[in-house]
């Protein structure tokens, strides 16, 4: 079971201030700010319901370390499938600093509803590999809208969702998915 704790819940409002940033402007960035934010509480509410919303009101030194070290094991290994293929997509014609908020934004949101949700949903249902593999199939067919249907870049969005799914079925906890997300687009969406 994953659970919610003061990091991940402080990126989530994070995430929503990002959001109620990018509306201000109108245009590309706003639609897909406003999809991507309804995906993220759609899932924290879908989570709730399925009883799988379980908040962790404190981090002990032992979960801080599982959270450092399944943050840097899912940063790697994502990292380097990335760096295996050229698949960098383009938010459109907005600024860097845009850009780079609309990434931590939409890392968040992802995060919320393919780990914190259906991750959850699929491991209640089968266990860890159903969990893992049932939600990186979600989050990879998701990603067909950005990457078409070019297989190298779903593969590796595939074994992103799995590592990422992973990581957070071990430790218990969205955080670490979350973090290695936000690293990773800030390193590979230059």
């Amino acid at each position: 079971m994953i659970k919610q704790d003061v990091i991940s819940m402080t990126l989530t409002v994070l995430a929503l201030t990002i959001f109620l940033y990018s509306a201000t402007w109108p245009g590309e960035l706003a639609t897909h700010a406003l999809f991507v934010s309804v995906l993220g509480v759609a899932g924290m509410v879908m989570s709730f319901l399925i009883g799988g919303f379980r908040r962790d009101k404190e981090i002990d030194r032992v979960e801080q370390g599982q959270i450092i070290s399944y943050t840097a094991l899912g940063l790697g290994v994502i990292f380097a499938a990335n760096m295996m293929v050229s698949m960098v997509p383009k938010v459109g014609s907005i600024s860097v600093v845009d850009e780079k908020l609309f990434l931590i934004l939409i890392a968040i949101m992802e995060e919320q509803f393919f780990r914190g949700f259906l991750a959850t949903f699929f491991y209640q249902r089968g266990g860890m590999l159903v969990g893992v593999l049932g939600s990186a199939a979600i989050f990879t067919v998701y990603h067909f809208a950005v990457y078409g249907s070019n297989p190298a870049a779903l593969a590796v969005v595939f074994v992103a969702g799995c590592v990422l799914a992973w990581i957070d079925l071990r430790a218990q906890r969205v955080t670490p998915s979350m973090i290695a997300h936000i690293l990773n687009n800030m390193l590979v969406v230059v």
